[in-house]
């Protein structure tokens, strides 16, 4: 029986040896160094099924670490667009005060609305006489704080 495989591996040597390159090979590319037993007549032989093995739970974790930080990275970018959109609506509504918009207007209403209900605590933090006074320094400081305080939750959310 030792004669039948030291004779195969003599008659073959080249398909030998390229067996053993592909193997070494695929091992590589798995990330992974290849884990070599010797026959007896001396080749180098690699287990197929522990390697496949292996493979196939070390790409597990790599997936859903990649799948995570996909998912931070979308939530960091809806954080992050949801800060300019208020910072939008505020900035709009300034301007529409400013302009002296008709508040009549379907457009104009919603956007002053909006702008109301974002503004939080920010309004009337400074008191001035006049009223596009007011909304320019309270909304204004409003829509900055939504961008600086975005932008924060931005980088803590993103990998």
């Amino acid at each position: 029986m030792a004669d039948n495989t030291s004779s195969s591996d003599a008659e073959y040597p080249s398909e030998t040896a390229a067996s053993n390159a592909s193997t070494a090979e695929s091992a590589s590319t798995l990330g992974e160094s290849a884990s070599m037993t010797t026959s007896a007549s001396g080749s180098s032989l690699a287990p197929a099924s522990t390697e496949q093995a292996r493979g196939s739970v070390s790409q597990a974790p790599m997936r859903s670490a990649a799948g995570n930080e996909r998912l931070r990275n979308g939530v960091a970018s809806v954080v992050w667009l949801l800060a300019v959109l208020a910072a939008l609506i505020l900035a709009v509504g300034t301007l529409l005060i400013a302009l002296d918009a008709n508040s009549e207007n379907t457009y104009v209403s919603w956007v002053l609305d909006a702008a109301d209900r974002i503004d939080w605590f920010f309004w009337k933090i400074f008191e001035m006489k006049d009223r596009t006074q007011n909304h320019l320094i309270n909304w204004g400081l409003a829509a900055v704080a939504y961008l600086i305080v975005g932008r924060i939750a931005d980088r803590i959310i993103r990998p």
